[in-house]
């Protein structure tokens, strides 16, 4: 029933076995943990799967391999057009936030401004009086 779905390569490592050990048997436990780590490192795990592969299920979809490199036009746009909405709400957002602390310094600027050239006109007046 997953027919539906892309398969994008192998697993990367998998080992399709089960062994019940009791928790209590620590001598089981590490030896048999030695015994498939030792398999896997040398390659013998490998090897018996190839030599076993007649016993894997096989697919019965028709799907063929894609590679894990490959992307459609329609994803590439997608996710484009999220990454530039993102940046453009952060932006935004960011704009908002900062919006009333520039209003407020150019307010604080205007006022300082009016204030200097009171204190200018003060000074004519009083030097032409």
């Amino acid at each position: 029933n997953d027919c539906s779905l892309r398969r994008v390569g192998d697993s990367i490592f998998n080992i399709p076995v089960a062994f019940p050990i009791r928790p209590d048997d620590s001598e089981m436990l590490t030896a048999l943990s030695w015994a498939l780590t030792d398999a896997q490192n040398s390659g013998d795990w490998e090897a018996a799967s190839v030599s076993n592969s007649n016993l894997f299920p096989k697919s019965r979809c028709s799907t063929a391999t894609v590679s894990a490199a490959q992307l459609d036009w329609d994803s590439f746009a997608g996710a484009c057009f999220f990454a530039a909405a993102a940046a453009f709400i952060a932006l935004t957002l960011h704009l908002i936030t900062w919006m009333p602390k520039l209003i407020e310094q150019w307010a604080a600027a205007r006022k300082k401004k009016g204030e200097d050239e009171d204190e200018t006109e003060d000074v004519e007046v009083a030097v032409r009086g």
